[in-house]
């Protein structure tokens, strides 16, 4: 429920900037958010998280003349953080009026707190394009001890 919330407040802050900007025609340094149409965000689960993989993803989307993305580049210190966001902004759908342009995101993970069986994702949007995902570390996964015969 937590996570739906935080995802309806950005979609809400998404389409207010939305709103604002379309007084005058965006500059590269303006565009972020207020370009994502729909998008699920890369939050930690699965082998990233079960790794510990902490660390911050620069994604820049180049749109075509469709407003859908034509390359992703992605850089972050490891590489299953590269393309763990990449494969999660290939579903992005972006509005038009952001056709043709480049698009900016940052994506911060950090683990915080005790280990827990569940990640406990936290989201907060950090400045108009940074995303910072904070989870809990995930409990050890040890192999069963051997039995001796």
């Amino acid at each position: 429920m937590l996570i739906i919330t935080k995802l309806l407040f950005i979609g809400f802050f998404a389409a207010m900037m939305q709103a604002t900007s379309q007084t005058s025609s965006p500059t590269k340094s303006q565009l972020g958010i207020e370009c994502i149409a729909d998008m699920q965000l890369p939050v930690y689960r699965g082998i990233v998280w079960h790794a510990g993989i902490t660390g911050t993803v620069k994604a820049t989307i180049i749109l075509g003349s469709n407003a859908k993305p034509l390359s992703i580049n992605v850089q972050a210190a490891h590489p299953g953080l590269s393309d763990f966001v990449k494969r999660s902004l290939m579903t992005a759908t972006f509005v038009g009026r952001c056709a043709d342009q480049a698009v900016g995101m940052t994506f911060a993970y950090k683990l915080v707190g005790g280990p827990d069986a569940e990640p406990g994702n936290e989201i907060r949007l950090r400045d108009p394009s940074t995303f910072e995902i904070t989870a809990h570390p995930s409990i050890p996964i040890t192999e069963p001890a051997l039995k001796r015969r």
